[in-house]
C-alpha cells in the first residue's frame, strides 16, 4: 500500500497570560482525531488512517500530529497527482470545521488563502460531496457537536484551528463565540434522556458463555474497553445449541447494534448509569452469522435510530 504522512496541528487560542485546562483540549483533540477517521472513511473505505502524537507547543497551544493516510491497495495512484495525495490529509484535519459552514461550489470561496483554495480544488468534487455528506450524517454531527461542548467548559479558549504544522498561519480557524452554536447550546433537546441504536464493528475480550443476560467486555475501534449486556435472545440461545458459525473467543471481531442509554447534562449527552454498569447493551448480533440476515456494509458505524 502507499502512503501519504500530513503534519498537521491543532492550534488553541488563549486569553493573554492564562492556560488551558487540560481535559478540555484532550477531549477536543480526540473528538478531532475522531472526525478525521470518519472523514477517511468515507473517501476511501479500504484505506487506513493512522494518527500520531508529535507534541506540543507553547504550552499545549499547538498539538502536533501526523496524519499517515494508507491508500487502498486497488486505487490507481498513478493516476492522482503528488499534490491531491498531500492536500488528502489537510482536508481530513479541516473536514469538522467545515461541515455545516460550506457545501457546493463554496468551498473554495471558504479560505481566504488562495493557495490553499487552489491545492484543495484539485480534488474539489470528492471532498465537496464528503462535506455535503457529512451534513447531514448524525455520528459525524455529534462528533462536531460534542468537541465544541467540551471548548466551552474553559473560558480562557478564545479558539481552535487547524494549520499545516505548527509555524503555518492556521487555515481554518474558529473563534469561541462560534462554540456554543456549533455544539448546539442554543438548541437544546426537548427530552433528558434518550436512547439511540448504534451499529459497532468491535473485538471481543470477555464473554458471558451462558444462556443468560449477562454483560459482556469488548475493545471499540478506538481500542477502548466497554461493558455491554449481551440481550439477543436469539443469539444466546444459539451458542447454547452450538448454533454460531465461530467459534467465541477473545479477540474475535463482532458486529453488534449496540442501544445506548443516554442522558442530557451540562449541554452534552452522556452514558446513563444503570447501578453499577453504564447504560449499554447489545440488542443483536449481526456477526458473527449464526442463520440470520446481516446489515450491508454501509450501515457499519451510523446512528440508525
Amino acid at each position: 500500500m502507499a502512503s501519504t504522512e500530513n503534519i498537521i496541528s491543532l492550534r488553541f487560542g488563549l486569553q493573554e497570560g492564562s492556560s488551558a485546562d487540560l481535559d478540555a483540549i484532550l477531549d477536543a483533540t480526540k473528538q478531532w482525531s475522531r472526525s478525521v477517521k470518519l472523514a477517511a472513511r468515507f473517501i476511501d473505505p479500504d484505506a487506513k488512517v493512522y494518527i500520531t502524537f508529535e507534541g506540543a507547543d507553547e504550552g499545549s497551544r499547538i498539538i502536533n500530529t501526523i496524519i499517515k493516510y494508507v491508500e487502498s491497495p486497488l486505487k490507481k495512484l498513478d493516476e492522482e497527482t503528488s499534490e491531491v495525495k498531500r492536500t488528502r490529509g489537510i482536508f481530513l484535519g479541516l473536514c469538522i470545521f467545515l461541515v455545516g459552514q460550506v457545501s457546493g461550489f463554496a468551498l473554495e470561496e471558504y479560505f481566504d488563502d488562495d493557495e490553499i483554495s487552489q491545492r484543495l480544488s484539485e480534488d474539489r468534487e470528492l471532498y465537496e460531496r464528503c462535506i455535503d455528506h457529512f451534513s447531514n450524517e448524525p455520528e459525524f454531527k455529534e462528533t462536531g457537536r460534542v468537541l465544541f461542548s467540551k471548548l466551552l467548559g474553559d473560558p480562557n479558549i478564545t479558539s481552535i484551528g487547524v494549520s499545516e504544522g505548527p509555524t503555518s498561519p492556521p487555515i481554518v480557524r474558529v473563534p469561541s463565540k462560534e462554540f456554543a452554536g456549533r455544539s448546539g447550546t442554543f438548541f437544546p433537546p426537548d427530552m433528558e434522556e434518550r436512547i439511540r441504536k448504534e451499529v459497532m464493528t468491535v473485538r471481543l475480550f470477555k464473554p458471558a458463555l451462558i444462556n443468560d443476560r449477562r454483560s459482556w467486555e469488548f475493545w471499540n475501534d478506538e481500542n477502548e474497553k466497554f461493558r455491554a449486556v449481551m440481550r439477543d435472545d436469539a443469539f444466546l440461545a444459539a451458542l447454547e445449541n452450538g448454533e454460531v458459525h465461530e467459534n467465541i473467543q477473545t479477540d474475535i471481531e463482532m458486529t453488534l447494534e449496540v442501544e445506548i442509554s443516554e442522558i442530557f447534562v451540562d449541554g452534552e449527552w452522556i452514558l446513563k448509569k444503570r447501578g453499577k454498569r453504564k447504560g449499554m447493551s447489545v440488542s443483536r448480533v449481526i456477526s458473527p452469522d449464526y442463520g440470520r440476515s446481516v446489515l450491508p456494509p454501509e450501515r457499519i458505524g451510523n446512528v440508525i435510530s
